[in-house]
């Protein structure tokens, strides 16, 4: 299935406490799709995550399919460029509520590998990748609902959900 254009609106917490608001944009722009993600901090701080993807191979989480996992590389800035091995596992379901409604997500693990040599040496010094969890509703058309994993290197692991909106007057 491939990916389209969305729009969503996210909280980003560490623990149970609300650290920034933000939004999650997908659209399709020049052969590929664009996903940008931006959270604005109460400190007036901003994290802005732009990249593009293209749809030739599908995308993994969606696209997993009755596969118990798949694997992947990308190239990851930190700030040397590093390939990274991905291994993304489906773990199971969580059940969640909106209001009275109660829903299914499948929850996916993606395990984080530096390749080569130091892949090896990573996990001695204490600089492996951590493991990043995804939740995503399967049912008709995807959709995210939750992320736990840094948002940066050596970052702090943080949860993303889709946010409750409040309205103002």
């Amino acid at each position: 299935m491939p990916e389209a254009p969305s729009h969503g609106f996210v909280e980003l917490r560490a623990g149970d406490r609300v650290i920034a608001g933000g939004e999650m944009t997908q659209w399709e722009g020049a052969g590929r799709m664009e996903n940008r993600l931006v959270f604005r901090f109460a400190d007036g701080s901003v994290h802005d995550d732009w990249h593009a993807f293209s749809q030739d191979d599908g995308t993994i989480l969606r696209n997993l399919g009755t596969a118990p996992a798949a694997k992947a590389h990308m190239v990851a800035f930190t700030p040397q460029p590093r390939v990274l091995t991905l291994e993304v596992r489906r773990e199971g379901e969580d059940r969640f509520r909106v209001g009275p409604l109660e829903r299914t997500a499948t929850r996916y693990r993606i395990d984080l590998e530096v390749a080569g040599v130091l892949g090896l040496v990573a996990p001695v010094i204490g600089k492996a990748p951590p493991d990043l969890t995804y939740w995503l509703v399967r049912d008709g058309a995807p959709a995210f609902v939750r992320f736990e994993g840094p948002l940066f290197d050596d970052g702090p692991v943080w949860r993303a959900e889709v946010a409750a909106l409040r309205w103002t007057r």
